[in-house]
């Protein structure tokens, strides 16, 4: 069995990949040319995820329904934005 220290690291070792995953994406897709822009792209996209993701469930037997709960979520979000702005 692994000491708590060990296994602590070994989880962390896959989230810090996926950050620098989330970034090279953030950065190919949002190519901005001042890093204070830059910075404030990687924050909104990350509010918007955390947001997004707040209310829903992470897990589900099944994806597809786990997908179309985050995309319905987005959504309705977004449409609630778009009304405080059009009205």
């Amino acid at each position: 069995m692994m000491p708590p220290e060990t296994a602590a690291q070994g989880a962390a070792a896959p989230a810090a990949a996926e950050v620098g995953e989330f970034e090279a994406l953030l950065n190919k897709e949002f190519k901005a040319r001042d890093p204070q822009k830059q910075s404030a792209v990687q924050n909104a996209v990350r509010t918007l995820a955390q947001q997004a993701l707040g209310a829903t469930q992470l897990i589900s037997n099944d994806v597809i329904k786990t997908i179309s709960a985050m995309i319905a979520e987005i959504d309705k979000k977004l449409s609630e934005q778009i009304n405080l702005i059009m009205h």
